[in-house]
């Protein structure tokens, strides 16, 4: 029961939150699904901190702090609302606050764009529930538990996260002491909120898989209307908006047209459990292709970018409506600081999307100049509260990954420069990019190229030959949404995100280069954008030119084909084995006899162990595909370890077992495939004993081992105080920002006599018009009204 209240509290308490502080900035179709990732977040946050600093410990005393939180803010809400109903204070402001709260639902219900958006909904959770259905964990009729597509890969390690916060040894932790599952003695150096908050969800009653899916496909479901109204905002228009989604959400290349020529064009249309249209089955040696399909790889088995990607977009409508000229300044900072806000709580979610929404953030407040410089308190109640307080929120989360950032795994930095392997996957950036995504990225480097040359040339007389070019290319090769007077403070939200493409293309970000993805992700939202404006503007003017448009529909189609085919497969629910019946069994009887902190040694035949997963203890060291995209150093020397363990000797000639008992290895298991253990000398028949054994299974017990006083590494208290100090000085900084500006704000203004006024007017007339014939009206009252301050004290001087 207690896993439906929260959500359902959670939910509640955000659409409340988003209707009162931005009914004016926000559509009420963008409140009703932007609740949907910001109750999450924020509820998961509650219940981590008060585990993590009051309890120590994930149960249900965590939860119901967070819905006791919920229900005061609610209840609190509701008294307000009705006191000020039946007090009559403020009349105005109430009575056009309240209407606007009894016309939610209607406006959510009608409208072309509410429509579009609530169908969008549907098909995507028509579309998501049986490939989420299918890649997580599902146990059939033989006890095997099977999974599908990517998450064959991603699941056992999000499930070993959940596990250890249930069953192993984040049983007990603290906010600077989180342990990874796969490194034992190692600091989770991951995004674990979004497995945090699964094993919240099975304490309050849900099973393993609704606490993985049920999340999940809620998240990708509201995803994808707020992708779509973000597009409508950057284009102007349903159409434009409703390609760009299909742009972004079957991306792919030219992987379909490989797959058919490699594997057959009977494969590609019936295909099997393990293919893979987009990356032609992963072949790998930089033969594959370099891209992800957006929901079968990306959100449904990178379950912390399922939950940090629609905050994100929700942030990002923020900020796109701050930018928009018929919002008021006030209004415009107040977006921008919330929006911040929301962006600073990501790094634990997604550290990617958090660096993204920065660096977006950083360089769309040096675009804004133009309007800081005339109305300073955009500045002051917007752009450096909010940088404030995006720096300090994140700060405290950042040290999770402090030490990571420039580590060294199996010879590889964690971050390093490198356009030969990102730019360079397939020998060349051009051939990269062709296979990838298709048309989409020559297509928007040559707009870009064309919208450099129409500012360059813009101080050209119509007249001249570079006028009459540049005005040819406004009309027919650039977005007009985005060119014309009206839309110009789009080409605001280019350069950032354009920012994003280029680092990610010379930068790897992680070990891993295909990790660049999830950058490239965030950029194709803005790059979509762009793409299907231009392409619907080409369609239109191709009125008279069937076989143009009949091309440019063709070019489309293929460039969305590999996506679309990679989505119908994974719904198609193809499964493969998983977990079979022993290694649960095995898992179980761990989970059930052996301490929450023993450390285990396992082999590696798969690329995870199962009754690891299963009993969430804490493994000597994991699968290498993991422990090399997380950075964890030492991870090599524990390899090899391993290694000499499993073949029964090591090269120092120390016996296996004193080696064990140095590195604090409590367990050894050994798989149905795996030959006879021979550990070397013992000091006594009791050294080391045989604890289980079951259809091949074999588990070791080493004596004399301590479990609970093992090294633990931990973030230093030092740091922890220090960031603790850089967050609250950042908020309280951003807090007097805001509160000082609007004193400057609701300042008495002083009275004026009948000449003054008329002289206020007249001055503020001349000013508009002069700063309309410049292209902008700017309201310029207030800073006449100082001029007369001096003189409304004594209005009529003695001449």
């Amino acid at each position: 029961m207690l896993a439906w209240i929260w959500p359902l509290s959670s939910f509640a308490a955000a659409l409340v939150f988003l209707q009162t502080n931005f009914a004016e900035q926000l559509r009420s179709v963008e409140i009703l699904f932007g609740a949907v990732p910001i109750g999450l977040l924020s509820s998961t946050w509650i219940v981590f901190l008060s585990s993590a600093t009051w309890y120590y410990t994930l149960d249900e005393r965590s939860i119901w702090v967070c819905c006791v939180i919920q229900w005061v803010y609610l209840i609190w809400f509701a008294v307000r609302w009705s006191l000020r109903a039946i007090s009559g204070r403020q009349r105005g402001a109430y009575k056009e606050r309240s209407l606007r709260k009894r016309n939610f639902w209607v406006e959510v219900c009608s409208g072309r764009l509410s429509v579009w958006a609530l169908a969008l909904f549907a098909i995507a959770l028509f579309c998501c529930w049986p490939i989420y259905s299918a890649h997580f964990t599902l146990e059939d009729v033989d006890g095997e538990w099977k999974t599908s597509g990517g998450s064959w890969g991603d699941i056992p390690l999000h499930l070993h996260l959940l596990t250890s916060f249930l069953y192993g040894s984040n049983k007990h932790f603290w906010y600077g002491r989180v342990e990874s599952p796969i490194s034992a003695g190692k600091l989770l150096a991951y995004p674990f909120l979004c497995d945090f908050h699964a094993a919240a969800l099975v304490v309050g009653g849900f099973s393993w898989r609704n606490a993985l899916r049920v999340p999940s496909l809620l998240l990708s479901a509201s995803c994808v209307p707020l992708l779509f109204l973000l597009g409508e905002r950057l284009t102007g228009s349903i159409g434009s908006a409703l390609l760009s989604l299909g742009l972004l959400i079957w991306s792919g290349g030219t992987g379909y047209v490989e797959f058919a020529f490699r594997y057959g064009w009977k494969r590609l249309i019936f295909p099997e459990a393990d293919d893979d249209p987009i990356q032609i089955n992963g072949i790998g040696n930089g033969a594959d292709i370099f891209w992800f399909g957006f929901l079968g790889q990306v959100m449904a088995p990178q379950r912390s970018i399922a939950f940090a990607l629609p905050a994100a977009l929700v942030s990002f409508l923020l900020l796109t409506a701050s930018l928009d000229p018929g919002t008021d300044l006030d209004t415009s900072a107040h977006s921008i600081f919330w929006a911040a806000v929301l962006a600073g709580v990501l790094p634990l979610f997604h550290a990617h999307l958090y660096a993204a929404a920065g660096m977006i953030g950083a360089m769309l407040c040096v675009l804004d100049m133009q309007r800081w410089r005339r109305s300073p308190g955009l500045l002051w109640r917007g752009w450096i509260p909010g940088l404030l307080v995006f720096a300090g929120i994140g700060a405290p989360q950042i040290l999770f990954y402090f030490d990571r950032i420039g580590s060294e795994a199996y010879g590889t930095k964690f971050t390093a420069f490198a356009p030969e392997t990102v730019a360079g996957f397939n020998g060349n950036f051009w051939r990269t990019w062709l296979r990838a995504l298709g048309i989409q990225v020559p297509l928007y480097l040559s707009s870009m190229a064309l919208l450099v040359f129409e500012i360059v040339s813009k101080g050209a007389s119509s007249k001249s030959r570079m006028g009459r070019w540049r005005d040819a290319i406004c009309a027919s090769l650039l977005p007009a949404c985005c060119i014309r007077k009206d839309g110009r403070w789009r080409l605001k939200l280019v350069l950032p995100f354009a920012s994003l493409f280029v680092l990610a293309n010379v930068i790897r970000f992680q070990p891993w280069e295909k990790d660049n993805i999830k950058i490239f992700y965030v950029w194709l939202i803005q790059a979509s954008a762009w793409n299907a404006a231009l392409l619907m503007q080409l369609y239109a003017r191709l009125e008279r030119q069937p076989w143009g448009r009949m091309l440019l529909t063709v070019s489309i189609v293929s460039t969305m084909m590999s996506g679309f085919l990679a989505m119908r497969k994974e719904m198609a629910g193809l499964r493969v084995g998983h977990i079979d019946i022993v290694a649960s069994q095995v898992g179980e009887w761990i989970r059930e006899y052996t301490p929450p902190n023993a450390v285990f040694l396992t082999g590696e035949s798969n690329h995870f162990s199962p009754p690891a997963c299963i009993a969430g203890r804490a493994l000597y060291i994991g699968p290498g595909c993991f422990t090399l995209t997380h950075g964890i150093p030492g991870s090599h020397d524990r390899y090899s370890f391993r290694y000499f363990v499993y073949e029964g000797t090591l090269d120092d000639g120390t016996s296996v077992l004193d080696a064990l008992r140095s590195r604090f290895i409590n367990y050894v298991l050994f798989e149905p495939d795996m030959g006879p253990p021979d550990f070397g000398s013992t000091d006594g028949t009791e050294s080391i004993r045989l604890v289980l054994e079951h259809h091949g299974w074999r588990l070791f017990e080493i004596h004399d081992v301590p479990t609970n006083s093992r090294p633990m590494e931990e973030i230093p208290r030092s740091r922890l105080i220090a960031t603790f100090f850089i967050m609250v000085c950042g908020i309280l900084a951003a807090c007097l920002l805001r509160h000082e500006s609007n004193d400057r704000k609701h300042a008495p203004t002083p009275t004026l006599c009948a000449n003054c006024k008329r002289t206020l007017k007249d001055e503020s007339e001349q000013t508009n018009e002069k700063d309309a014939d410049n292209g902008e009206a700017w309201h310029t009252w207030p800073a006449i009204a100082n001029r007369h301050s001096l003189r409304s004290r004594n209005p009529h001087p003695r001449e």
